[in-house]
């Protein structure tokens, strides 16, 4: 507020928005307690991944400004979630994945992703990370 950063303020008064709903949606369905970490981890990457195919279907519909508004709003919001891990470190981890699971086909796909997306939580883009194991399991 004080930097006078209407988009930085927008974007974090939205998060706080999405985060207060899923609060309320919890207690719904009978959940009581605190938000952990992870979930609002979960919920700041969703938020990102919304903005990026926002961005895409601006940038197909001739709409730069707005891209370029969503682009500023993804990097508010990535100051919040965990540093990214590099190509190099998330083909080490589905290494290390296949070789302790003993899962190494086709066929286990949707189980080493399961297990993958344990291990690299809010780190990586899920359809990224998809696309390295597809290459490993050639």
């Amino acid at each position: 507020m004080k930097s006078k950063n209407e988009v930085a303020l927008g974007t974090l008064r939205m998060l706080d928005a999405t985060i207060k709903n899923k609060v309320i949606e919890r207690r719904t369905k009978g959940k009581t307690g605190l938000m952990t970490e992870d979930e609002i981890m979960e919920i700041i990457s969703s938020e990102v991944k919304k903005r990026k195919d926002a961005v895409d279907l601006y940038t197909k519909g001739g709409r730069e400004e707005l891209a370029k508004k969503e682009a500023v709003e993804i990097d508010v919001l990535k100051k919040y979630l965990p540093a990214e891990l590099s190509p190099s470190e998330i083909r080490n981890i589905i290494k290390e994945t296949i070789s302790s699971s003993g899962l190494s086909s086709k066929a286990d796909f949707g189980k080493l992703m399961g297990l993958l997306k344990e291990k690299t939580k809010g780190r990586i883009d899920g359809s990224h990370l998809k696309d390295l194991l597809m290459e490993e399991l050639k």
